[in-house]
């Protein structure tokens, strides 16, 4: 899966999490409302597509010019998670900031989204770490362990991902409504 692909994938996923109304809502109390389900959709598609977009421009400049060392190779990476890594960091301040929408559970769904995120969070995190310790000085050594990164940083995305996709059987219709009419919502999953 390319990394484009992927992430796209997950915002995708995100969307669809939205639909979840988690078993403690059905039952119990949520914490109440406050965006309308057009209003919620709108934020959170508008917070993913900004959030991809930086992630994607990213990509590109550190894509731009192949490094030529293994030392430049690792500024390139350490830069380009760093910036993924801020992307998701505001990502998860919006989410937050759009607030729970206003259907049965929606203080559950804003919670779920806005903890699959803080998962993206925490595996960027990680790659970060782990990319400021490939070695600089052999090549053979960069390359391996720089791939070890990547597959590390894709495998906890779909995990995420995985791990939304069981909102696929449920449905919420006013946020399914909502998130459908949303251009913006339509272009990440288009």
């Amino acid at each position: 899966m390319t990394m484009r692909r992927g992430l796209r994938v997950l915002a995708l996923a995100a969307i669809i999490a939205i639909f979840l109304p988690m078993a403690a809502a059905v039952g119990g109390a949520s914490a109440p409302a406050k965006a309308k389900p057009a209003a919620y959709a709108k934020s959170v598609c508008k917070s993913l597509s900004t959030w991809l977009t930086k992630i994607e421009t990213a990509a590109a400049k550190a894509s731009a010019t192949p490094p030529t060392t293994p030392a430049k190779g690792k500024k390139a990476l350490v830069k380009l998670v760093g910036s993924a890594l801020t992307a998701t960091k505001k990502l998860v301040g919006k989410l937050k900031k759009a607030g729970p929408p206003a259907v049965e559970g929606g203080g559950d769904v804003q919670s779920i989204i806005v903890e699959q995120f803080k998962q993206v969070q925490s595996t960027m995190t990680t790659a970060r770490t782990s990319v400021k310790r490939l070695p600089s000085d052999d090549p053979v050594a960069f390359v391996a362990q720089s791939r070890t990164a990547q597959d590390a940083l894709e495998s906890g995305l779909e995990s995420v991902q995985a791990g939304l996709n069981i909102a696929n059987d449920l449905d919420v219709a006013p946020l399914v409504t909502a998130f459908n009419a949303q251009p913006t919502c339509q272009e990440l999953t288009g």
